[in-house]
């Protein structure tokens, strides 16, 4: 798919900037359809939520979610609820990860709803941004 490098790169860009004013850099967007035109939402990590949710609490029938990092478990099972069907995210989630950054959460669970995954698209500009944030934060060599 075309298109997923095109969202994931704009939030890498964005997380940039994000990242110079002191936010994590963790972005989301969501793709959905009004009055039959498509539209697309970014947002980033705030003190409170994760960028993804933010973005679900949105009253939207939303077709594609894009995240910078893989989706904590809570994110994730809230896409699940929400029937999202296609999910890309850039890095993966070593510490926390649902959708095989430290384990395969689909794999055990039956009977729930099954949306395609994309990880890993752009995953060494997403993880650098990540990462240089959080050296710059705790002052190490990167």
């Amino acid at each position: 798919m075309k298109f997923d490098f095109y969202f994931v790169k704009k939030i890498v860009s964005l997380c940039n900037l994000y990242s110079k004013i002191g936010h994590v850099p963790v972005g989301s967007c969501i793709i959905f359809r009004r009055n039959n035109e498509w539209r697309f939402v970014f947002t980033y990590n705030n003190e409170n939520e994760h960028a993804e949710n933010i973005l679900l609490s949105l009253n939207f029938k939303i077709e594609a979610i894009f995240i910078s990092l893989e989706p904590c478990p809570a994110c994730f099972f809230l896409i699940l609820e929400r029937k999202i069907p296609f999910v890309f995210f850039g890095a993966f989630n070593n510490l926390y990860g649902p959708c095989g950054g430290k384990f395969h959460l689909l794999e055990n669970i039956t009977g729930v709803f099954r949306p395609e995954i994309f990880g890993g698209i752009l995953e060494k500009e997403c993880s650098y941004t990540i990462k240089q944030f959080f050296c710059k934060k705790r002052s190490c060599n990167f």
